[in-house]
């Protein structure tokens, strides 16, 4: 799976009759074994969102070592940037992924699980990479890679960019893509389109999954204030209720037949 999403991602990159001309495969198969290695590596050190300092830092070190222009760090707090420009006309592009991990601990004996720990919420929790996004970074690294070494071949520019806080921003915390955006990551690239990847756990080894339209869904965060009467569960008409539901945080609705509505965690 990791092999094949590196080289969808490399083909997205690659567009037009470069793709069929440049052995796509071979190219991803250079840089296969590295990939897996910083994914591993990520996830042993995950961190969550707007916290992504020691991830950014790999990112931006491996950037610079390829000698990619305008490495930007420091965007929506740990979000990173480059361009990559191609030797040959054509396009511009952006390539995303983001680098966040979530408040979970991790249980199993995998060499390079994560024992990690952070404050989310103002209590220690366990953190780990639970959603893809060290396979994501790893992935686009790779692909920074593969296509820096045909620099002289590649047609246009592209933009890779490296999302933090894709999960949500600590409270009070600005960030994520929308925080990227409103510093201007495309005031000076405007890409005619970009490309982003995810994991996906109920696709077999093997596929890749698309659809035309809106794909994934976004979170919204909200309080519900709970006042009146505590009873015992066997007993309902004996409690007098009344809850208001305050919102924290939110985003405008965008209705769409792929997205779908769950709530979770409460505190008592």
């Amino acid at each position: 799976m990791r092999r094949l999403l590196l080289v969808s991602a490399l083909a997205a990159a690659l567009c037009g009759p470069v793709a069929h001309a440049a052995d796509v495969e071979t190219l991803a198969a250079t840089v296969d074994a590295k990939v897996q290695a910083w994914r591993r590596d990520i996830h042993q050190h995950p961190e969550l969102g707007n916290r992504e300092v020691r991830t950014s830092k790999l990112v931006a070190d491996h950037l610079r070592a390829l000698g990619f222009e305008d490495v930007r760090t420091g965007i929506a707090t740990t979000g990173v940037t480059a361009v990559l420009r191609g030797g040959q006309p054509g396009p511009r592009i952006a390539l995303r992924a983001d680098m966040d991990a979530l408040p979970v601990t991790e249980r199993n004996d995998l060499p390079f699980a994560s024992k990690a720990t952070s404050t989310f919420r103002g209590e220690t929790v366990g953190v780990m990479h639970a959603c893809g996004h060290d396979a994501h970074t790893g992935i686009l690294m790779g692909v920074a890679e593969a296509l820096a070494s045909m620099k002289a071949d590649l047609p246009g520019e592209i933009l890779f960019i490296f999302q933090p806080a894709e999960e949500g921003p600590p409270d009070g915390e600005e960030g994520g893509a929308e925080e990227m955006l409103k510093q201007g990551i495309f005031d000076g690239f405007k890409p005619e389109a970009v490309f982003g990847l995810h994991v996906f756990s109920t696709l077999n080894a093997g596929q890749v999954g698309y659809r035309s339209g809106p794909f994934m869904a976004a979170s919204d965060r909200f309080n519900i204030v709970v006042k009146g009467r505590q009873t015992h569960g066997s007993r309902p008409r004996a409690a007098s209720i009344r809850s208001s539901p305050r919102p924290t945080s939110s985003a405008p609705a965008r209705p769409s037949s792929a997205a779908a509505r769950t709530s979770a965690s409460s505190r008592w």
